[in-house]
């Protein structure tokens, strides 16, 4: 997802592309603050979404706490992971590995 805010040099957030300035004519002050909280909140929504992501892109399976808790690793391939079945009648992998996304099965 591509940002819609940018920080100016106060840390306030600015619609990337709108002149903030010329944005501020048409409100009053009370309106002008308000619309800059909304932005703000919505650029910390950003900055987390991007932190998860980044920390998405860094998943590795040595990090999975089934594989640790567990001491063993389900079948592997291409750096996918087959997971842990539910049960010794059941292959499926468990809820747990079906929601990871190095699951071999995953689908966002």
């Amino acid at each position: 997802m591509e940002r819609l805010t940018e920080r100016d040099e106060f840390g306030n957030a600015d619609i990337i592309g709108v002149d903030s300035e010329e944005l501020q004519c048409n409100l009053t002050f009370d309106e002008f603050n308000r619309v800059t909280n909304a932005l703000n909140r919505l650029a910390q929504y950003e900055d987390v979404h991007e932190n998860i992501i980044k920390k998405m892109k860094e998943l590795k399976l040595e990090h999975c706490r089934l594989i640790t808790e567990m001491g063993v690793k389900p079948q592997q391939q291409g750096g996918k992971c087959d997971g842990f079945q539910k049960s010794a009648n059941d292959d499926e992998p468990c809820n747990t590995c079906m929601e990871c996304k190095l699951n071999t099965f995953y689908e966002e």
